[in-house]
């Protein structure tokens, strides 16, 4: 029980000393670089699923390319 309210006195302790000593200004800059880390994330992932997107139409363009080579081979193996 003793160490329950030591815990909770440091703590209100540790709160008052954050508040006194600028912990606002220190959150608000810190909110804004998360901002900005957010932003640069946003634009990478548009870019990998881009990326993605122009791969896959590749690989589909690849494979029916694929598949129409088997069909002629196919074609002469049978004449």
């Amino acid at each position: 029980m003793k160490k329950i309210v030591f815990g909770f006195i440091i703590g209100v302790i540790m709160l008052i000393l954050f508040i006194a000593f600028g912990g606002g200004e220190y959150l608000k800059s810190l909110g804004r670089k998360t901002e900005e880390a957010g932003e640069r994330l946003g634009t990478y992932q548009r870019k990998v699923k881009q990326t993605a997107e122009k791969a896959q139409e590749k690989l589909n363009k690849t494979k029916e390319m694929a598949e129409e080579a088997l069909k002629e081979e196919k074609g002469k193996g049978s004449e």
